[in-house]
């Protein structure tokens, strides 16, 4: 189980501060994670970076945590034990996109359909443009990862990204293809996909400690 540790400074795994007391582009090439510590009601950049509110509130600050070693592990197979670092500055600096990378197992061989519990916390949203898009189209109707892809224009990988996040966050109901849909549907490849699908979210539960 990854255990975050607060440290007044670097090496870190994630770092919190406020866009004027934080030279963004340095931590970026250092390839710390960076999220944005603001008030309630002071504007956000618009540089798709998750954002803390004060007063803090804990559900949020645990939602930011969890979606920043859900993309750890995404993008690493074996990431070390992530720590935080505190700041007198105090940011988020967000992951590089990982829609570019490390693409997925085909989706359209997971015979199942997707649908989400409830509307994802906006820290997470706000990771990644594409998130947004793609939890509307989960959260109207169950859908199979094909049809997710398909209907919303989201590459492959930003998908697989997206529902490794609603997973981990517990947001994310997963069932086998009715079995008349199943009928209907072309042949695909030798195997149980949807087993496929539970295992390598099963794998990224047990790694997140979960």
């Amino acid at each position: 189980m990854h255990r975050w540790v607060m440290h007044p400074q670097e090496p870190a795994h994630l770092v919190l501060t406020h866009p004027h007391e934080c030279q963004a582009g340095a931590i970026t090439r250092k390839g710390l994670p960076l999220a944005w510590v603001l008030a309630r009601h002071e504007p956000a950049p618009q540089d798709g970076r998750p954002v803390l509110r004060r007063p803090l509130q804990l559900e949020d600050f645990i939602t930011l945590l969890k979606h920043s070693t859900a993309e750890a592990v995404i993008d690493n197979p074996s990431p070390n034990h992530p720590t935080a670092t505190r700041s007198t500055t105090g940011t988020f600096v967000p992951a590089e996109d990982h829609t570019s990378r490390h693409p997925p197992e085909d989706l359209s061989t997971w015979a199942v359909v997707l649908k989400l519990h409830r509307w994802p916390p906006e820290l997470v949203l706000n990771a990644n443009p594409t998130f947004r898009r793609l939890a509307v189209f989960l959260l109207n109707q169950p859908i199979t990862p094909r049809e997710l892809a398909q209907r919303s224009g989201v590459p492959w990988n930003a998908c697989a990204a997206f529902l490794g996040a609603m997973h981990h966050l517990n947001a994310l109901e997963i069932r086998p293809v009715p079995r008349q849909a199943a009928l209907l549907a072309p042949a695909t490849q030798p195997g149980t996909p949807g087993n496929a699908l539970l295992n390598i979210l099963g794998r990224m539960r047990q790694r997140l400690g979960l």
